[in-house]
């Protein structure tokens, strides 16, 4: 996969477009909700047209709850109580939060390799991540990464809504749980 290959040593020139690290996140986190849903047209002989509507909203749904992981890896305190905070910095993960930065800051270079540096080290001391959690908490990071999960829970709860009646139990029970999951209080 795309995501280990960008787990290497990253410089600008290696960094993927916005577009296929979406792309990388769509088929990586929704893949097995929808090979679920393959099983499931299999086994009940579900039509094709709403199976094809809730793959679209799995993938949206993916993309959504990835960026609400990697934010919550390094913002949400209970997180880092139970289990530390910036895994994705140290195991030098490109993760939404670089990601961000890094198209945020595309005007500015210099800003872009001082933070590939600090994660291309191979043995980051604590105040090394540290620095790197405090140059992302330092930017509209939060802010962003709210619109883009509103944004995809919005696009997959709207692709299910489209496709199936509103009395369907499925399609109410996959928009609850996709509101579950995407609706968090720690950056309310």
């Amino acid at each position: 996969g795309w995501d280990i290959k960008w787990h290497g040593k990253k410089s600008l020139e290696s960094i993927p477009s916005y577009a296929n690290f979406i792309l990388m996140i769509e088929l990586k986190t929704s893949k097995l909700l929808n090979l679920a849903n393959d099983i499931m047209q299999i086994v009940y002989c579900r039509n094709p047209v709403q199976v094809d509507a809730v793959k679209s909203a799995y993938r949206s749904f993916g993309v959504g709850f990835q960026i609400n992981d990697d934010l919550i890896n390094l913002f949400d305190e209970n997180y880092k109580s139970c289990k530390g905070i910036g895994d994705d910095i140290i195991e030098s993960k490109l993760s939404y939060p670089v990601m961000r930065y890094l198209i945020d800051h595309k005007s500015d270079p210099q800003s872009q390799k001082s933070l590939l540096r600090k994660m291309n080290k191979v043995r980051k001391q604590p105040k090394d991540i540290i620095e790197v959690i405090e140059t992302l908490r330092s930017d509209h990071l939060l802010s962003h990464g709210k619109y883009e999960i509103l944004f995809y829970k919005s696009k997959s709860i709207k692709v299910l809504r489209e496709n199936f009646e509103e009395s369907n139990p499925g399609m109410e029970n996959i928009s609850l749980l996709i509101n579950y999951i995407l609706d968090n209080d720690f950056y309310k």
